[in-house]
């Protein structure tokens, strides 16, 4: 079996974030083709049941631990070089040090690179290479660049908007293969070859997002992900303070549940009744579980929304955005619902409520399109069939005979 070195910037497990989820179940569809080791960095120490959990679909695993401190040091040094803030963020030299060494003993046939941030480790090795973008950074820190009311902030986002598209150009000569999540963000890479870089979507765990047949249609509506990362918090923010005072204007009995990772401080200060936070949950299937409609206000960020996915797949009716829609390519008003107001959202939720027809059909509609799009296997068949593809090129002769 081929060797495969795989480099991604957070322990995949346990899976709280979006990248997470992505490599970890690519990870399992990966170890059915090659010999899988694992380069990967942590925030502290990974308990042994989630090497355990790696260690079923990696053979070996590399992690170097990260302080704060040491992160800061390598995003200033990043910043002097021109380079995105997060390739300083996530770069150790000990993790270097490693991986140059062990490429000198026994290289691997193939790399996978998950994300930009981690292309310096590894974009100097001469050994055919695949990097995942999975989403065009630069889209979506200048979205949020255009959406944060914080100067601070905002010129942030901007900087590192502009220093994101320049390193998307210039690290894409540098492999064999590229992939990312959409067709938006495909066509958002401001590369000249955007079209050679290969569409691998996410996918969702049929099994075990399995689908509500008694779905109860009860005035509760319900959001899910993040709640420390940026986008959801300005979601979140967006659902407190602009759409559920005017549907309860309406609807007084109507409750709003918050579940996910890292609440940010102000939501652990809520004191209203009508909103319950739920925080991290073991097993989010049964988050979805306890919402009737699930509505999802993002208006910055790119990439594919798994729970969007992961709601549809339960038969939670969705109203979102059409930035978000854009990626998953859901068809308004049958599988799912888009607004870009408040008021417009209100709208949707009580349709939801009142009519007990059109709730069931959005359901059932919703699952029935994850099941034919987005099932993991189906999702990451690209991404095996361009690792194969470039294993198997005259390309990769070449490199055996330097």
């Amino acid at each position: 079996m081929r060797k495969l070195w795989v480099f991604t910037s957070r322990f995949p497990y346990p899976i709280e974030k979006g990248d997470k989820l992505r490599l970890y179940f690519q990870l399992i569809e990966l170890s059915e083709h090659f010999d899988i080791t694992l380069f990967t960095l942590a925030d502290v120490e990974p308990e042994a049941d989630q090497k355990l959990e790696l260690e079923k679909y990696c053979s070996e695993i590399v992690y170097v631990r990260l302080s704060l401190w040491a992160r800061l040091y390598q995003t200033f040094l990043a910043f002097t070089r021109k380079q995105p803030l997060q390739v300083g963020f996530f770069r150790s030299l000990t993790l270097q040090h490693n991986i140059n060494r062990r490429f000198i003993e026994n290289p691997p046939d193939l790399i996978y690179c998950h994300l930009i941030r981690m292309t310096e480790y590894v974009r100097h090795l001469p050994v055919p290479k695949v990097l995942d973008y999975m989403d065009a950074f630069s889209l979506g820190m200048y979205r949020a660049s255009a959406n944060s009311k914080n100067l601070f902030w905002k010129s942030i986002y901007r900087i590192e908007a502009a220093l994101c598209a320049h390193y998307e150009r210039f690290v894409f000569p540098e492999f064999e293969g590229s992939t990312i999540i959409s067709n938006q963000d495909q066509q958002s890479l401001e590369i000249l070859q955007a079209d050679r870089v290969t569409v691998v979507s996410n996918g969702i765990d049929i099994d075990q997002f399995y689908f509500e047949e008694e779905l109860e249609q009860k005035e509760q509506i319900l959001f899910i992900g993040n709640l420390g990362y940026a986008p959801n918090v300005r979601a979140a923010q967006y659902l407190v303070y602009e759409i559920m005072p005017r549907l309860w204007e309406k609807r007084p009995e109507a409750r709003l549940v918050l579940a996910g990772a890292r609440p940010a401080p102000w939501l652990k200060r809520l004191r209203d009744p009508r909103i319950e936070l739920l925080g991290w949950v073991e097993n989010i299937r049964d988050a979805y579980s306890m919402g009737s409609v699930f509505v999802a206000p993002l208006f910055t960020g790119s990439g594919m929304q798994n729970k969007i996915l992961e709601a549809m797949a339960v038969g939670v009716p969705c109203i979102t955005t059409e930035i978000v829609n854009d990626s998953i390519l859901a068809k308004p008003t049958q599988e799912i619902l888009l607004a870009e107001k408040a008021d417009d959202f209100v709208e949707h939720i009580i349709h939801l409520f009142d009519n007990e027809v059109f709730f069931r059909e959005l359901s059932e509609n919703g699952r029935t399109f994850i099941e034919s799009n987005f099932p993991w296997e189906k999702a990451t068949q690209p991404l095996v069939n361009l690792l194969h593809k470039i294993i198997h090129t005259d390309n990769i002769h070449s490199y055996a005979k330097k």
